[in-house]
C-alpha cells in the first residue's frame, strides 16, 4: 500500500511592504546602466500603504528588477511536492499618459540562484488600483529570465526551496523620463501534497501478521510460570 497525506495550503500575503519584508535586485539590463528606486509609501494605496518602483533606463534598451518577499518561502522537499500556485496583486501605473509608458509586472519564483518568470499583465493604461490575478500555474507556466539554473522550476519532492515575488520591467525604442508604477495586496498561494507515506508490501504484511499469531500461539502454549513473569 503507498499513499500521501491530504492536501496542505500554501499561503503568504503582504499589503503593507515593510522594507525588511523584501529584497530587490536588478536582474535584466541589456544597456549596463539601468537604475531603479523602491520605496514603501504610507498613504495612496489600496486602501493605505503600498509599494512604489521607479524604473530608469536608457533609449533601445531594457530593465528588469525582482522583488523577493522575505517570508514567502516554500521547500517542497522538506514540506512536500507542490501542486500548483496562485498569485495576485494590485497595480497602479502612476505615469499613466506619458508616451510608451509601458509597465510591465510578472510573477516571480527564485529557486537556487536562478530567476523564473510567469505571465504577467502590463498596466500602461491602469491610472487606478487595478487587480490582477493568476492560478493553477504549474512549472511549465514559468520560464527562466536569469541565472543557470534549468528552463522552468521544478515544484517536485527533488526540488530546492522555492522564495516568491514579482518582477517589475520595461523596455523601449524611444526615450522618456523615469517611469514609476505601485503595487499592493501580493500575495502567493497554492496546493502542495505532503511527503508520500512509504509503500508498504503486502507480504510484509502478511509476515507481520503471521509473527504475531504465531507469539501468541506460542504463549498459550507455555506453562504459566513461563508464560509470565512475577
Amino acid at each position: 500500500m503507498s499513499g500521501s497525506s491530504s492536501a496542505q495550503a500554501l499561503s503568504i500575503s503582504d499589503g503593507t511592504f515593510n522594507s525588511g519584508d523584501w529584497t530587490d535586485e536588478l536582474i535584466l539590463d541589456s544597456s549596463g546602466s539601468a537604475s531603479y528606486t523602491v520605496s514603501q509609501l504610507s498613504v495612496g494605496g489600496n486602501p493605505s500603504a503600498y509599494r512604489e518602483t521607479v524604473h530608469s533606463w536608457p533609449m533601445g534598451s531594457n530593465i528588469g528588477v525582482a522583488h523577493l518577499q522575505a517570508n514567502a518561502t516554500y521547500d517542497p522537499s522538506d514540506q512536500g511536492p507542490l501542486l500548483s500556485v496562485g498569485f495576485s496583486m494590485d497595480l497602479f501605473n502612476e505615469d499613466e499618459g506619458i508616451p510608451s509608458d509601458l509597465v510591465a509586472y510578472d510573477f516571480l519564483v527564485r529557486q537556487g540562484s536562478t530567476y523564473y518568470a510567469s505571465s504577467g499583465t502590463s498596466i500602461s493604461d491602469t491610472s487606478v488600483w487595478t487587480p490582477f490575478s493568476a492560478t493553477g500555474l504549474v512549472p511549465s507556466d514559468f520560464a527562466k529570465i536569469a541565472g543557470p539554473g534549468p528552463d522552468n522550476p521544478d515544484f517536485s519532492i527533488s526540488g530546492s526551496e522555492l522564495q516568491f515575488g514579482y518582477l517589475s520591467r520595461n523596455s523601449s525604442v524611444g526615450s522618456f523620463p523615469p517611469l514609476a508604477s505601485g503595487i499592493d495586496n501580493w500575495s502567493v498561494s497554492g496546493e502542495a501534497d505532503a511527503l508520500p507515506v512509504p509503500a508498504v508490501s503486502p507480504r510484509w504484511i502478511l509476515f507481520l501478521v503471521f509473527t504475531l499469531a504465531l507469539g501468541g500461539i506460542v504463549a498459550l502454549r507455555l506453562p504459566r510460570s513461563f508464560a509470565s513473569t512475577p
